[in-house]
C-alpha cells in the first residue's frame, strides 16, 4: 500500500477503545544519512456497514528532515514537538473516544482531532514501515534496508494480541 510493508490485524472496539505499541528506536535512526527510516502504527475506523471512515497514524520518521514522531490528521502529516528517544522503546496509543481521536507518546497525549461522526470503531490495526527503494521518485530519499520492532501491539479492551514484527 503506497510503498508500506508490514503486518495488519483484525480488531474490534468501539469508543472508549486504544490501540497501543511499543517500537524501538535505534540511535542510527537519528541520523538521515545513515538512510531513510519511517514506521507506524494504524488505526482502521469503520462506520456501522463495516465501510472504512478514517486512518488515525502515529509513527516515527527521519525522511526530509530532522527525525521526528509524527501523526496523520486525515489532510496532512503533523510534526510532533516531543522529544525523539533513542536505542530505547517508546510507546505509542491511538484511542477513539467517541468524537475525538487521541494520539499519546510515552502515556502523554500529543496530538487529538474530532472524529468523523459515522466512525463506531476499529476493524483492524496495521504495522507499517516504509520501502523508499521500492519509489525511486521520492526526492531525496536514501533507501537503506532496515527493520521496524514493534511490540506489544495491544487493542484495549478489546481483542489481545501481542505483535513483534520485523518490518523491511
Amino acid at each position: 500500500f503506497y510503498n508500506t510493508q508490514g503486518e495488519g490485524h483484525a480488531v474490534s472496539g468501539g469508543a472508549g477503545t486504544e490501540l497501543d505499541g511499543d517500537l524501538f528506536i535505534p540511535l542510527s535512526w537519528s541520523d538521515p544519512s545513515n538512510g531513510s527510516v519511517r514506521t507506524d502504527m494504524w488505526g482502521v475506523m469503520t462506520d456501522a456497514s463495516n465501510n472504512v471512515t478514517d486512518y488515525p497514524i502515529i509513527g516515527f520518521t527521519n525522511y526530509g528532515g530532522v527525525a521526528r514522531y509524527r501523526v496523520w490528521d486525515q489532510t496532512a502529516w503533523v510534526d510532533l514537538s516531543t522529544p525523539v528517544a533513542y536505542d530505547a522503546w517508546t510507546s505509542f496509543a491511538i484511542k477513539y473516544v467517541g468524537t475525538n481521536m487521541d494520539f499519546f507518546i510515552g502515556g502523554s497525549q500529543v496530538f487529538s482531532y474530532v472524529e468523523d461522526p459515522t466512525t463506531t470503531g476499529f476493524s483492524e490495526v496495521i504495522m507499517q514501515a516504509y520501502n523508499f527503494g521500492g519509489d525511486p521518485s521520492i526526492s531525496g530519499a536514501n533507501p537503506v534496508n532496515y527493520t521496524a520492532y514493534w511490540s506489544n501491539a495491544v487493542p484495549e479492551p478489546g481483542s489481545i494480541f501481542t505483535l513483534g514484527a520485523g518490518l523491511l
